[in-house]
C-alpha cells in the first residue's frame, strides 16, 4: 500500500485508542435513551441489521478483540456469531458491556499502533450509519472522522492493487495525497465526512457519478466499492 504526497498523514501518527474511546463515547450519549422502537428501527447502510443489532456488533467485536479472539476462516459467520449471542440484551445491556471493555480494548489498539485505524474506522462509520437511521446527524467534524480519513486510504488501496489499477489522489481537509501505485489517474475532492462514506459503500452508483471525479470513474468503480453499494441513495 502507498500513501504519496507532502500532506500524507501516517497511519502510525494518530492515537487510534483515544479514537476509538471518543466514538464510543458518541454512540453512548446516542443511544442511552433510545426507545424500543428506536432499537428495532433497521439500518438502511446496514439493512440486514437493527439499531440495536448493530450495536450488539460493535459490542461483541470489542468484547473479544479485547480477550484475545480473532475470527477464524470464516470471518462473517464469527462476526454474525457474536451479534447473535447478545439477541435478548437491552440498548442499556450492551453500553454497558461496550463501556467495561474500555481498558482492553484500548490496550488491544495501543498494541496494533497503525493496524488499529480499521477497527476505529468501523466504529466511527457504524456511528454515522445509527445517526442516519435514527435521524440525529452530527460530529461529521469529529476528529474522528478526520482520522479515518486517513484510515480509509488502506482500504482503497488494497481495493486498487485487487484490481490492477493505478494511484488515486485524494484532496480533503486542506491535504492532497496519492492513493495506490504510479502516476494517478483518477482524483477527487471531498470534505473529510464525504470522504469516508463514499469510500466505505455508504453512496449509491447514482451518488457516486453525481461526484466531481477527475478522470475515467467507469473504469476505477470496481475498485472504488468494495462491498454493495446502496440500492437507494443515503442522504445524510
Amino acid at each position: 500500500m502507498t500513501f504519496t504526497g507532502d500532506d500524507t498523514v501516517r497511519v502510525d501518527e494518530i492515537a487510534w485508542a483515544a479514537e476509538y474511546d471518543a466514538a464510543r463515547e458518541r454512540i453512548g450519549r446516542l443511544l442511552e435513551a433510545a426507545t424500543a422502537d428506536e432499537a428495532a428501527t433497521l439500518v438502511p447502510a446496514c439493512p440486514a441489521w437493527t439499531v440495536r443489532d448493530l450495536l450488539a456488533h460493535v459490542t461483541g467485536l470489542a468484547a473479544a478483540l479485547s480477550n484475545g479472539q480473532m475470527p477464524g476462516a470464516d470471518q462473517q459467520a464469527w462476526l454474525d456469531g457474536l451479534v447473535d449471542a447478545r439477541r435478548e440484551r437491552s440498548i442499556g445491556e450492551l453500553l454497558d458491556e461496550w463501556a467495561a471493555t474500555q481498558p482492553g480494548i484500548s490496550v488491544f489498539l495501543e498494541r496494533m499502533g497503525g493496524g488499529g485505524s480499521q477497527l476505529v474506522y468501523d466504529v466511527v462509520a457504524h456511528e454515522h450509519d445509527l445517526r442516519h437511521a435514527l435521524g440525529r446527524p452530527g460530529a461529521q467534524d469529529s476528529s474522528g472522522v478526520a482520522a479515518c480519513a486517513t484510515a480509509v486510504s488502506n482500504m482503497v488501496a488494497r481495493d486498487l492493487a485487487a484490481h490492477a489499477l493505478p494511484a488515486v489522489q485524494i484532496t480533503s481537509g486542506g491535504r492532497t495525497w496519492n492513493v495506490g501505485e504510479g502516476t494517478p489517474e483518477l482524483a477527487i475532492e471531498l470534505d473529510p465526512f464525504e470522504l469516508i462514506r463514499v469510500f466505505g459503500a455508504r453512496r449509491s452508483e447514482a451518488q457516486m457519478r453525481a461526484l466531481p471525479w477527475r478522470g475515467d470513474l467507469d473504469r476505477f468503480l470496481p475498485g472504488l466499492a468494495h462491498s454493495p453499494l446502496p440500492v437507494e441513495d443515503l442522504i445524510e
